[in-house]
């Protein structure tokens, strides 16, 4: 399996008996866990030391931190972290993968700084896909919400694919049921079997695209805007999994218009474990940021269930 390179991993690299590494690499720990960024130590290569290890396995351990640090022999594509007086010689900066180095106790936090911005970077270069939920029972509208045609004059799945991909990379339609000739070409993805509601949409979708970063949309929020979109992701950094965003009309969570990374596909399988299927149960988990949508966009999370709830 070749990983993608906006994959943050670290390989250290300390001269021979220095006993400085472990403290060095502590401190720069304490310093991006007070950011809430997670990290993730291993003694070993997984991809080289675990002969047979199945695919979704190395994804899993790649998307259960933020950053994976390498103590020992490991990929040359991995951006090196030099500790220690005793440093090696490093090659310059190349294929996208930085240079980091901290000498001594003092040069810790410009360090985990330097590290946090490369973070950053990672998360941006993160493939950001759309994902719009059809399917539901749609009881109290009596017809598929997704096949309603609004002022526009196209049904509301085809105008959430629109805004959608004119902000992200790609979209795909989750869920069962007719769609519009004219949107036909687009990917579906069928339920995952054994889980119900939306999680077993969204679930589904980051089985089939592991490594992909989601801005999930139900399609009975007819209103959304690419302004919306915008200041979603800006709501993206490193130590956030997922951001659900509460309303500031009604003061709950609003998740099923909302950002996931791929990092937050252990949350969905901790509470499909559990028989939750409840997306509003993701707010409380770690790594999940629930920020006030700003009143000028509220109206993107206007969801419409009744016909009387219809303005044309």
């Amino acid at each position: 399996m070749t990983l993608p390179d906006y994959l943050p991993i670290l390989c250290l690299q300390t001269g021979s008996g220095d006993q400085q590494k472990d403290l060095l690499l502590q401190a720069i720990s304490e310093k991006l866990a007070e950011k809430d960024v997670r990290i993730s130590v291993a003694h070993r290569w997984p991809l080289f030391a675990d002969k047979g290890l199945e695919e979704t396995e190395i994804v899993r351990r790649i998307s259960s931190c933020d950053l994976l640090v390498i103590d020992g022999p490991c990929d040359p594509g991995c951006a090196p972290l030099s500790l220690g007086v005793h440093q090696l010689p490093v090659q310059e900066d190349g294929a996208g993968y930085p240079n980091f180095s901290c000498p001594s106790l003092s040069q810790t936090t410009a360090c985990a700084e330097r590290i946090f911005e490369w973070l950053s970077g990672c998360q941006k270069n993160t493939p950001l896909w759309g994902c719009v939920l059809i399917g539901g029972r749609s009881s109290r509208m009596g017809q598929p919400k997704h096949l309603i045609v609004g002022r526009s004059g196209v049904s509301w799945l085809e105008r959430s694919c629109a805004v959608l991909s004119s902000r992200v990379r790609r979209v795909v339609i989750s869920g069962g049921g007719a769609i519009p000739q004219g949107i036909a070409s687009f990917t579906r993805i069928d339920d995952l079997p054994g889980l119900s509601g939306p999680m077993a949409g969204i679930s589904a979708v980051m089985k089939q695209y592991p490594l992909v970063s989601w801005l999930v949309l139900a399609c009975d929020m007819p209103d959304i805007s690419p302004e919306s979109i915008s200041w979603l992701v800006e709501q993206r950094r490193p130590g956030r999994c997922a951001v659900i965003p509460r309303n500031p009309l009604t003061g709950r969570v609003e998740p099923l218009y909302g950002w996931y990374d791929f990092r937050s596909a252990p949350l969905f399988e901790f509470l499909a474990a559990k028989g939750d299927m409840r997306m509003t149960s993701l707010a409380s988990c770690p790594g999940v940021y629930s920020p006030m949508i700003p009143e000028s966009l509220a109206g993107s999370w206007r969801n419409v269930n009744r016909p009387e709830e219809l303005s044309g």
